[in-house]
């Protein structure tokens, strides 16, 4: 089995998530999963919770991982190595490979 270390705690902190305010999605809930059309491209995408959740509360201004997660999870605040940071940044480099999302590195 091989096991995948932790990512850099810097990188977790230095990325910030935003989205094109010109590239509308369009949104179907359902107990399951969340699945998302852009407009822009065409496609749909099936997402999981957190990364549905987090899409949903990425907006222009770049904004790091943690303060997206510290909202998500009531203001409750996570270092950049907690296992949630991790998930959340995980869920986070999805959207972007998913191009639902742009970086930039502070």
């Amino acid at each position: 089995m091989i096991r995948r270390g932790a990512l850099p705690a810097s990188e977790i902190e230095q990325t910030g998530w935003w989205r094109d305010p010109g590239n509308e999605l369009s949104w179907v809930d359902t107990d399951e999963y969340c699945a998302v059309f852009d407009h822009g491209t065409g496609e749909t995408h099936l997402l999981n919770p957190l990364p549905a959740l987090l899409l949903q509360h990425i907006g222009q201004e770049p904004r790091s991982t943690l303060q997206l997660l510290e909202e998500i999870s009531d203001g409750d605040v996570f270092g950049a190595d907690s296992v949630e940071a991790q998930k959340t940044f995980v869920a986070l480099q999805s959207l972007h490979s998913a191009e639902l999302v742009d970086t930039t590195i502070s």
